[in-house]
């Protein structure tokens, strides 16, 4: 994420409140540190995080939702091809028919 903006990236964004090692912090107690915001994706087939610091939130939300934007392109896509080919196929055998 550091240097040029990324135009998407394939990931959620997800708060976290922590609760930190030291052992009198008021964390125990349930007053945990945060929100922060974190990228989850998958890698190797794990769910990592990786902590999006502040500077970078709002560039880095943008490319998440063009992200998101993409694959519901992707499905429409999809779904369009599968209409054509259908439509094809029924076209096909029709034309077969006719010239038998």
């Amino acid at each position: 994420m550091l240097g040029a903006k990324p135009p998407f990236i394939a990931a959620s964004l997800v708060l976290y409140r922590n609760v930190c090692g030291k052992p009198n912090c008021a964390c125990k107690a349930g007053h945990t540190h945060g929100p922060y915001t974190y990228l989850s994706f998958k890698e190797k087939g794990k769910t990592r995080l990786k902590m999006v610091p502040r500077l970078q939130l709002e560039d880095t939300a943008a490319a998440v939702g063009r992200y998101r934007e993409f694959q519901q392109a992707l499905k429409q896509i999809r779904r369009l091809n599968r209409q054509a080919e259908a439509e094809f196929k029924t076209l096909r055998v029709s034309l077969i028919r006719k010239a038998a």
